[in-house]
């Protein structure tokens, strides 16, 4: 008889397969990291053989994948992990290629929340609860203007004027939803609606790269008082764009995807100054009338559900502004041999730069610190994030550190660096 081990079993997913499988009478191996989860999915299970296993290590996976002809793989991660997904399926593709697995069954990820639409009738004769659509081709239109003014080696003088003035636009900037529905449509039904600001568009970009050498001098002391020179980049430019999602707190719109969009119930108001209040939620509720404050679509009155109006990439991510300067000293030693000494000053105006809100989390959830009804008392907006409640709406990192690689000069705050060069 056929082996199966289904991989994350005790996901949504897992847990489904497995419920079916055991109504088969079909024997299975139940494999996750805890084993506390598989005995509370599966230890009524007759049919289920309970293997805890690490899936991050080969050696694991392997002793998981022994003896078994299928694998059902229904790992899965929340956003901020997502960069692990294609590690984790590696390692299960080699154990299943060592222990000669015959075949590895990848399941959508569906999430059920008992609300489901279904959509029976001509195209879909077999019904379906659920149309999530990941999109493998795109639309995408960008138009730019594009200025420069150089000046080169005038007296010592070189000076270098960027400025692009863009749009970006397309219906999905990216073949994974590496941030939401950046390939994934809100409404898989209607993916034409997700035509909006790419999610790179930087609409306004300035730059300006100066540099001065000081003019020789004669008499006493020339090696000191000649070879100085002093050079700055400054660089300004718009936000990236973003939009909210709610981060799986529950199926507001029906369609099973866990991170609806918002519906705009009021004016968009941005607070530059305010990291923790960057836009205020309020004016963001979740796609449904409701009579109180349950976070729960259960809650929500019957008929009033719907996909949120909020566009794609709506919103504006905080500005970019930094302006770095150095002073260098260079000396001949010897014919062949220069030194250069030099002092470099990174945001030298220690100007704030925040990231956008969808890092480091890669979401940003208008909800992050709860719920709270409206002036109507119909409509569930986001609470105010604070210090205390904290959330994934807010802005908790700056520019050099949202992507999970901190770099000097990559708006952090200032930066001085020390540096001697030798040059034969």
């Amino acid at each position: 008889m056929e082996s199966v081990a289904i991989f994350g079993a005790a996901g949504a997913i897992g847990r489904a397969v497995g419920a079916e499988l055991e109504r088969r009478g079909v024997r299975f191996r139940v494999v996750g990291r805890s084993r506390e989860k598989l005995d509370q999915a599966f230890g009524k299970a007759a049919h289920a053989e309970i293997f805890p296993a690490d899936l991050s290590v080969a050696r694991s996976a392997a002793e998981a994948a022994r003896g078994v002809d299928t694998i059902i793989y229904c790992v899965g991660l929340p956003y901020p992990s997502h960069h692990l997904l294609p590690v984790l399926m590696g390692v299960t593709l080699d154990a299943a290629k060592a222990e000669k697995v015959a075949r590895l069954v990848l399941p959508s990820s569906v999430y059920s929340y008992g609300v489901p639409r279904n959509y029976i009738g001509s195209n879909f004769p077999y019904g379906a609860f659920y149309i999530l659509q990941e999109n493998s081709t795109g639309k995408s239109n960008y138009n730019a203007l594009q200025t420069s003014f150089r000046v080169n080696a005038w007296h010592g003088v070189t000076s270098v004027v960027n400025f692009v003035w863009s749009r970006s636009m397309d219906n999905s900037s990216d073949g994974e939803d590496f941030v939401p529905n950046a390939a994934q449509p809100n409404d898989s039904n209607n993916p034409q609606l997700e035509y909006g600001p790419s999610n790179f568009n930087i609409p306004r970009r300035l730059t300006w790269n100066f540099a001065y050498d000081l003019p020789k001098m004669g008499g006493d002391w020339k090696r000191l008082k000649n070879g100085w020179g002093l050079n700055s980049v400054l660089s300004l430019q718009d936000g990236q764009p973003f939009h909210f999602n709610y981060n799986f707190e529950d199926d507001f719109s029906g369609s099973g995807n866990g991170f609806d969009r918002p519906d705009v119930v009021g004016p968009i108001v941005y607070h530059p100054h305010q990291p923790l209040n960057f836009v205020d939620v309020s004016s963001f509720a979740i796609p449904c009338t409701v009579t109180t404050v349950s976070e729960a679509a259960s809650d929500c009155v019957p008929g009033t559900r719907h996909f949120g109006n909020m566009g794609r990439n709506s919103l504006r991510g905080p500005s970019f502004k930094e302006l770095n300067f150095a002073i260098y000293k260079s000396t001949a030693i010897t014919e062949r041999l220069n030194m250069q000494f030099r002092a470099d000053f990174f945001n030298i105006l220690n100007h704030p730069n925040f990231a956008n809100p969808y890092l480091p989390a890669f979401l940003s959830d208008p909800a992050g610190a709860g719920f709270q009804l409206d002036g109507s008392g119909t409509r569930e907006v986001g609470r105010p994030f604070s210090p205390s409640t904290g959330g994934t709406g807010v802005i908790t990192a700056t520019g050099d550190v949202g992507i999970g690689n901190p770099f000097i000069g990559g708006g952090g705050p200032r930066g001085i660096q020390l540096a001697v060069k030798f040059t034969f």
